[in-house]
Protein backbone atom coordinates (compact mmCIF):
# COMPACT_ATOMS: atom_id res chain seq x y z
CA UNK A 1 0.00 0.00 0.00
CA UNK A 2 1.46 3.35 -0.96
CA UNK A 3 2.25 5.74 1.97
CA UNK A 4 0.25 8.78 1.16
CA UNK A 5 -3.72 8.80 -0.66
CA UNK A 6 -5.56 11.25 -1.60
CA UNK A 7 -8.41 12.17 0.16
CA UNK A 8 -11.50 14.61 -1.32
CA UNK A 9 -13.58 16.95 1.15
CA UNK A 10 -17.44 15.53 1.28
CA UNK A 11 -16.32 12.49 0.03
CA UNK A 12 -14.88 9.12 1.48
CA UNK A 13 -13.16 8.76 4.61
CA UNK A 14 -13.40 11.34 7.60
CA UNK A 15 -10.38 12.88 9.53
CA UNK A 16 -10.34 14.21 12.49
CA UNK A 17 -9.64 18.42 12.31
CA UNK A 18 -9.69 21.36 14.93
CA UNK A 19 -11.57 24.30 13.28
CA UNK A 20 -9.35 27.18 14.46
CA UNK A 21 -10.16 30.77 12.91
CA UNK A 22 -12.02 28.61 9.55
CA UNK A 23 -8.98 26.47 8.97
CA UNK A 24 -8.51 23.03 9.78
CA UNK A 25 -6.08 21.16 11.86
CA UNK A 26 -5.64 17.81 11.82
CA UNK A 27 -5.41 15.97 15.03
CA UNK A 28 -2.58 13.30 14.67
CA UNK A 29 -2.79 10.24 17.03
CA UNK A 30 0.85 9.46 17.87
CA UNK A 31 2.18 6.04 17.07
CA UNK A 32 5.62 4.04 17.31
CA UNK A 33 7.15 2.01 14.75
CA UNK A 34 9.73 1.76 12.44
CA UNK A 35 9.09 2.12 8.25
CA UNK A 36 5.79 0.26 7.54
CA UNK A 37 5.00 -1.11 11.25
CA UNK A 38 2.92 0.42 13.80
CA UNK A 39 4.28 -1.16 16.62
CA UNK A 40 2.03 0.63 19.79
CA UNK A 41 0.05 3.74 19.98
CA UNK A 42 1.14 6.45 22.70
CA UNK A 43 -1.40 6.51 25.15
CA UNK A 44 -1.78 9.51 28.21
CA UNK A 45 -0.17 9.26 31.50
CA UNK A 46 2.91 7.43 32.82
CA UNK A 47 3.96 4.83 30.95
CA UNK A 48 6.58 2.21 30.66
CA UNK A 49 9.75 3.13 29.28
CA UNK A 50 9.06 0.95 26.07
CA UNK A 51 5.59 2.59 25.68
CA UNK A 52 7.19 6.14 26.02
CA UNK A 53 8.65 8.57 23.48
CA UNK A 54 12.62 9.00 24.18
CA UNK A 55 13.30 12.72 25.25
CA UNK A 56 17.31 13.80 25.50
CA UNK A 57 17.46 17.21 27.71
CA UNK A 58 18.74 19.88 25.49
CA UNK A 59 22.32 20.57 26.21
CA UNK A 60 21.51 24.22 27.03
CA UNK A 61 19.08 23.98 29.62
CA UNK A 62 20.02 26.12 32.78
CA UNK A 63 19.87 23.11 35.50
CA UNK A 64 22.08 20.83 33.05
CA UNK A 65 25.94 21.23 34.05
CA UNK A 66 28.74 19.34 32.00
CA UNK A 67 31.25 17.41 33.69
CA UNK A 68 34.20 19.70 35.02
CA UNK A 69 32.76 23.00 34.18
CA UNK A 70 33.38 25.88 36.18
CA UNK A 71 30.95 27.50 38.97
CA UNK A 72 29.04 30.46 37.89
CA UNK A 73 26.95 32.70 40.27
CA UNK A 74 23.06 32.40 39.81
CA UNK A 75 23.28 28.61 38.15
CA UNK A 76 20.41 26.74 38.34
CA UNK A 77 20.52 22.98 39.53
CA UNK A 78 18.38 20.54 40.97
CA UNK A 79 18.66 20.55 44.88
CA UNK A 80 19.53 17.54 46.39
CA UNK A 81 17.01 16.39 49.59
CA UNK A 82 17.69 14.87 52.55
CA UNK A 83 15.44 13.16 54.94
CA UNK A 84 15.56 15.15 58.66
CA UNK A 85 15.75 11.83 61.27
CA UNK A 86 17.13 13.50 64.86
CA UNK A 87 17.47 9.88 65.59
CA UNK A 88 19.42 8.12 62.79
CA UNK A 89 18.00 5.28 61.60
CA UNK A 90 17.89 2.69 58.60
CA UNK A 91 15.53 3.68 55.97
CA UNK A 92 16.05 1.39 53.26
CA UNK A 93 14.65 -2.62 53.76
CA UNK A 94 17.86 -4.28 52.93
CA UNK A 95 21.68 -3.59 51.93
CA UNK A 96 22.11 -2.42 48.58
CA UNK A 97 18.80 -0.59 48.37
CA UNK A 98 18.27 2.89 47.59
CA UNK A 99 18.27 5.17 50.73
CA UNK A 100 18.04 8.98 51.20
CA UNK A 101 20.68 10.51 52.97
CA UNK A 102 19.50 11.90 56.47
CA UNK A 103 19.99 14.84 58.81
CA UNK A 104 19.54 16.06 62.19
CA UNK A 105 17.03 18.92 63.32
CA UNK A 106 19.83 21.33 62.74
CA UNK A 107 20.50 20.12 58.85
CA UNK A 108 23.60 18.37 59.59
CA UNK A 109 24.31 15.43 57.93
CA UNK A 110 24.61 12.22 59.65
CA UNK A 111 27.75 10.27 58.73
CA UNK A 112 28.86 6.69 59.77
CA UNK A 113 31.50 6.59 63.08
CA UNK A 114 35.10 4.95 62.53
CA UNK A 115 34.94 1.33 64.10
CA UNK A 116 37.61 1.71 66.44
CA UNK A 117 40.87 -0.46 65.55
CA UNK A 118 39.89 -0.57 62.28
CA UNK A 119 39.21 2.26 60.45
CA UNK A 120 41.10 5.33 59.05
CA UNK A 121 41.03 8.56 58.13
CA UNK A 122 43.68 8.96 56.37
CA UNK A 123 47.17 10.76 55.78
CA UNK A 124 47.42 14.64 55.19
CA UNK A 125 49.84 15.58 52.93
CA UNK A 126 53.03 18.27 53.96
CA UNK A 127 50.59 21.52 53.67
CA UNK A 128 51.26 24.19 55.91
CA UNK A 129 47.59 25.73 55.26
CA UNK A 130 45.79 22.55 56.67
CA UNK A 131 43.45 23.07 59.45
CA UNK A 132 42.04 19.78 60.88
CA UNK A 133 40.40 21.42 62.86
CA UNK A 134 38.86 21.09 66.61
CA UNK A 135 40.43 17.21 67.32
CA UNK A 136 40.21 15.69 70.68
CA UNK A 137 43.34 13.41 71.56
CA UNK A 138 42.17 10.97 74.18
CA UNK A 139 45.64 9.37 74.73
CA UNK A 140 49.27 9.86 74.05
CA UNK A 141 51.66 6.72 73.89
CA UNK A 142 55.00 8.53 73.41
CA UNK A 143 57.20 6.00 73.37
CA UNK A 144 60.69 4.76 74.91
CA UNK A 145 63.31 4.45 72.02
CA UNK A 146 66.26 6.20 71.26
CA UNK A 147 64.29 8.26 68.65
CA UNK A 148 60.91 8.29 70.94
CA UNK A 149 60.54 11.47 72.84
CA UNK A 150 59.36 9.38 75.88
CA UNK A 151 61.93 7.70 77.97
CA UNK A 152 61.43 4.53 80.48
CA UNK A 153 62.06 4.99 84.11
CA UNK A 154 65.87 3.58 85.19
CA UNK A 155 66.77 3.13 81.78
CA UNK A 156 70.16 3.83 80.72
CA UNK A 157 71.58 6.98 78.79
CA UNK A 158 73.00 6.60 75.35
CA UNK A 159 74.68 8.77 73.30
CA UNK A 160 72.34 10.45 70.74
CA UNK A 161 68.87 9.51 72.61
CA UNK A 162 66.26 12.24 72.07
CA UNK A 163 63.96 13.95 74.25
CA UNK A 164 62.51 17.71 74.93
CA UNK A 165 64.64 20.02 76.21
CA UNK A 166 63.87 21.79 79.80
CA UNK A 167 63.48 24.99 79.12
CA UNK A 168 64.12 27.92 81.98
CA UNK A 169 63.37 31.56 82.14
CA UNK A 170 66.21 34.12 82.60
CA UNK A 171 65.54 35.99 85.50
CA UNK A 172 68.32 38.12 86.79
CA UNK A 173 66.73 39.20 89.57
CA UNK A 174 64.61 36.52 90.64
CA UNK A 175 60.94 36.80 90.95
CA UNK A 176 57.54 35.05 91.03
CA UNK A 177 55.89 34.44 87.53
CA UNK A 178 53.47 32.47 88.88
CA UNK A 179 49.72 34.21 90.31
CA UNK A 180 48.96 32.01 93.43
CA UNK A 181 50.33 29.01 95.14
CA UNK A 182 49.88 25.65 93.13
CA UNK A 183 49.98 27.55 89.51
CA UNK A 184 52.28 25.90 86.95
CA UNK A 185 55.60 28.09 86.67
CA UNK A 186 58.76 27.55 84.53
CA UNK A 187 62.24 26.96 86.37
CA UNK A 188 64.98 30.31 86.32
CA UNK A 189 68.34 30.94 86.11
CA UNK A 190 70.65 34.05 86.62
CA UNK A 191 72.25 35.84 83.29
CA UNK A 192 75.09 32.90 83.36
CA UNK A 193 72.36 29.82 83.19
CA UNK A 194 72.48 29.01 86.50
CA UNK A 195 69.62 27.58 88.00
CA UNK A 196 68.19 29.60 90.38
CA UNK A 197 67.33 27.25 93.80
CA UNK A 198 65.41 28.15 97.45
CA UNK A 199 67.08 27.69 100.50
CA UNK A 200 65.52 26.35 103.41
CA UNK A 201 64.04 28.98 106.21
CA UNK A 202 67.31 30.22 108.48
CA UNK A 203 69.51 28.37 105.74
CA UNK A 204 72.51 30.61 103.75
CA UNK A 205 74.43 29.78 101.70
CA UNK A 206 78.44 31.08 100.73
CA UNK A 207 80.23 30.40 98.05
CA UNK A 208 83.71 31.97 97.74
CA UNK A 209 86.07 32.82 94.68
CA UNK A 210 89.13 30.28 93.55
CA UNK A 211 91.32 30.31 96.14
CA UNK A 212 95.15 29.56 95.51
CA UNK A 213 96.54 26.48 96.66
CA UNK A 214 99.98 25.77 96.83
CA UNK A 215 102.82 22.89 98.53
CA UNK A 216 102.64 24.74 102.09
CA UNK A 217 99.67 23.80 103.50
CA UNK A 218 96.83 26.16 104.07
CA UNK A 219 92.99 27.05 105.13
CA UNK A 220 90.79 26.85 102.35
CA UNK A 221 87.85 27.58 104.74
CA UNK A 222 88.12 28.38 108.49
CA UNK A 223 85.15 26.49 111.00
CA UNK A 224 81.56 27.84 110.87
CA UNK A 225 79.61 27.04 114.05
CA UNK A 226 76.12 25.42 113.43
CA UNK A 227 77.07 24.76 109.48
CA UNK A 228 75.67 22.13 107.60
CA UNK A 229 77.25 21.43 104.24
CA UNK A 230 80.80 22.50 103.11
CA UNK A 231 81.85 21.61 99.66
CA UNK A 232 85.39 21.95 98.05
CA UNK A 233 85.66 21.70 94.49
CA UNK A 234 89.44 21.54 92.49
CA UNK A 235 88.86 24.45 89.43
CA UNK A 236 92.51 23.15 87.58
CA UNK A 237 96.25 22.89 88.05
CA UNK A 238 98.02 20.34 90.54
CA UNK A 239 95.88 17.76 92.66
CA UNK A 240 95.26 18.98 95.99
CA UNK A 241 95.33 16.88 98.92
CA UNK A 242 92.89 17.87 101.86
CA UNK A 243 92.61 17.89 105.44
CA UNK A 244 91.25 18.69 108.76
CA UNK A 245 93.88 20.49 110.55
CA UNK A 246 97.17 22.98 109.65
CA UNK A 247 99.28 19.52 110.23
CA UNK A 248 98.14 18.14 107.07
CA UNK A 249 100.77 16.69 105.03
CA UNK A 250 100.37 14.81 100.95
CA UNK A 251 99.13 11.39 101.41
CA UNK A 252 98.33 11.82 104.93
CA UNK A 253 95.47 8.99 106.49
CA UNK A 254 93.91 9.41 109.25
CA UNK A 255 91.09 11.86 109.67
CA UNK A 256 92.64 13.52 105.86
CA UNK A 257 90.17 13.33 103.37
CA UNK A 258 92.25 12.49 100.66
CA UNK A 259 93.52 13.82 97.00
CA UNK A 260 91.24 16.23 94.18
CA UNK A 261 92.13 15.92 91.14
CA UNK A 262 90.96 18.58 88.46
CA UNK A 263 87.37 18.78 88.36
CA UNK A 264 87.00 16.36 91.70
CA UNK A 265 84.91 17.87 94.22
CA UNK A 266 84.49 17.09 98.33
CA UNK A 267 81.29 17.45 99.92
CA UNK A 268 79.93 16.83 103.33
CA UNK A 269 78.30 17.53 106.32
CA UNK A 270 80.69 19.05 108.73
CA UNK A 271 81.47 21.94 110.86
CA UNK A 272 85.01 22.69 111.45
CA UNK A 273 87.87 23.67 109.43
CA UNK A 274 89.54 22.55 106.21
CA UNK A 275 93.17 22.70 105.07
CA UNK A 276 95.13 21.70 102.10
CA UNK A 277 98.08 21.36 100.14
CA UNK A 278 99.49 20.55 96.50
CA UNK A 279 101.47 17.79 95.37
CA UNK A 280 103.63 19.75 93.07
CA UNK A 281 102.98 23.36 91.90
CA UNK A 282 99.77 25.32 92.27
CA UNK A 283 96.05 25.00 91.94
CA UNK A 284 93.16 26.65 92.51
CA UNK A 285 89.72 25.37 94.93
CA UNK A 286 86.12 27.11 95.49
CA UNK A 287 84.30 26.59 98.32
CA UNK A 288 80.27 26.48 99.42
CA UNK A 289 78.97 26.25 102.45
CA UNK A 290 75.08 26.26 103.73
CA UNK A 291 75.07 27.32 107.07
Amino acid sequence: MADNYAATQGAGTNFAADDVGGVLYPRLKLALGADGAADMDLDSGQQTMVNSVPVALASDQDFVKAEDAAHVTGDKGIMLLAVRKDTAAALAGTDADYIPLIVDASGRLHVAPLVAGSAAIGKLAANSGVDIGDVDVTSVVPGTGATALGKAEDAAHVTGDTGVMLLAVRQDTAAALAGADGDYIPVTTDSLGRLRIAVSSGVTGTFASAVSMSTVVAAIKAATAGRKKLSVHHNGGSRVYLGFDNTTTAGQTGKNIGWLDAGDAWSEEYAGAIWGITETGTAYVTYMEVA
